[in-house]
């Protein structure tokens, strides 16, 4: 949901925030603005699990402005992971002298070396003929 153009209200009788510590704060990668203000500190931080790779998610409460701000940054992928992606499709297209097809496609990583995911593929074609194989593929 969008909500960059409403409006926000200013909380008069508010709970104290509860934020982390300054050592905490330099703990994450997050903008030199933010690292050096003292007036900004993480409050909030969790994990995002993305299909490409995961994500550290950091919430900033400014004490002089009441703002928060969310800064999210891409982790650092591990040289070996066991993953579970796998994708099923339905083309259309022409193969072999122009002749028209319809085919089915089907693969599964079940390893990542960093952004390389090795797996199975499959194919199967509308005039009868298939394909299965490994193969390696590069993600982004």
């Amino acid at each position: 949901m969008e909500v960059r153009n409403e409006d926000k209200t200013t909380l008069t009788n508010a709970a104290p925030a509860k934020v982390y510590s300054a050592k905490v704060k330099a703990k994450f990668t997050l903008p030199d603005a933010v690292q050096s203000d003292p007036a900004q500190h993480v409050s909030a931080v969790g994990k995002l699990d993305t299909m490409d790779r995961p994500y550290t998610v950091t919430a900033v409460y400014d004490e002089d402005t009441g703002e928060s701000s969310v800064y999210a940054r891409a982790d650092t992928l591990p040289w070996v992971s066991a993953t579970q992606r796998g994708q099923v499709g339905l083309h259309y297209g022409i193969k072999n002298g122009l002749r028209p097809v319809t085919r089915i496609s089907v693969s599964q990583s079940f390893l990542s070396i960093k952004a390389l995911q090795l797996g199975g593929a499959g194919t199967l074609d509308s005039d009868g003929q298939w394909f299965v194989g490994v193969g390696i593929n590069y993600r982004w």
